[in-house]
């Protein structure tokens, strides 16, 4: 999973990087607009073309991504998927990296707290047996520690 969630990132951040490019070339998409039907616009051409280069971002990168992929995302309409998620930008897939991190850290705290409970009983159990060891072996000085 978080291979997957690796190539993502790389993949939009490649597309990104295409969208930025874009941008220098065209510098009315570059530059942002007092009117707001006109940023409106801009807005959703750069959308536009983030979908785009997501798409054609993850079609060039086909070939090594079908190495690491299932089968069935290796169709035309899986890259077409890709690209959409990878469309969304690196912010997002860094932030969905993190949060898979995070829960593999709570995962490896909840196993390692489980196993020192598990420990810590076996530990209080092997003392508890000890001491019942040691009452039964303590010596005996009259008939009243043998009733005891």
């Amino acid at each position: 999973m978080e291979e997957m969630i690796g190539m993502m990132v790389a993949l939009s951040i490649a597309a990104e990087r295409v969208v930025e490019i874009t941008k220098g070339v065209i510098p009315a998409l570059g530059m942002a607009r007092t009117d707001p039907k006109q940023e409106k616009l801009r807005k959703a051409m750069l959308q536009l073309l983030a979908v785009g280069s997501g798409i054609g971002v993850t079609f060039l990168a086909s070939p090594m991504l079908a190495e690491s992929l299932p089968t069935h995302w290796n169709t035309t309409t899986g890259m077409v998927v890709i690209g959409l998620l990878a469309s969304g930008g690196s912010g997002f897939w860094n932030a969905i990296l993190s949060y898979l991190l995070q829960l593999k850290d709570i995962r490896t705290q909840t196993v390692q707290q489980l196993l020192d409970a598990r420990s810590g009983t076996m530990a209080a159990s092997s003392a508890a047996t000890l001491a019942t060891d040691v009452h039964v072996l303590r010596p005996v000085r009259s008939v009243q520690d043998v009733a005891a």
